[in-house]
């Protein structure tokens, strides 16, 4: 089976390049648009990574990561000049800087997939 990915950006069309590049690889795609229905979603799905906006609406992408703790790996996803120190004192794997490339984001999951195996 492969793996769910968790999605959580407030901008629909990132929400869907994303899906539009991992659902081709065989990845379920689940899509929030802001924190507390991130949570949700994590809760009653259990995603195998969760790709995370850090400036979400309500509730930051950094704290989410810090609801999720160890349960969900973490991608960050920043069209802002990350925070980096809050970035590396979160329990996230990385991050990926916005505008990406398809290429480069389904390269980073798998890796990310494949470190936390």
């Amino acid at each position: 089976m492969m793996p769910t990915i968790l999605v959580v950006d407030d901008e629909p069309i990132i929400r869907t390049l994303v899906r539009l590049t991992l659902e081709p690889e065989g990845y379920e795609v689940l899509e929030a648009a802001e924190g507390s229905e991130a949570l949700e979603l994590a809760e009653s799905h259990r995603p195998d990574l969760a790709l995370l906006d850090v400036a979400l609406p309500r509730l930051s992408g950094l704290e989410v990561a810090r609801q999720l703790g160890d349960r969900t790996p973490v991608l960050f996803l920043t069209g802002l000049a990350p925070d980096q120190q809050a970035i590396d004192a979160s329990s996230a794997r990385g991050s990926i800087e916005k505008p990406f490339s398809p290429a480069a984001l389904l390269r980073t999951i798998q890796e990310t997939l494949a470190s936390a195996a």
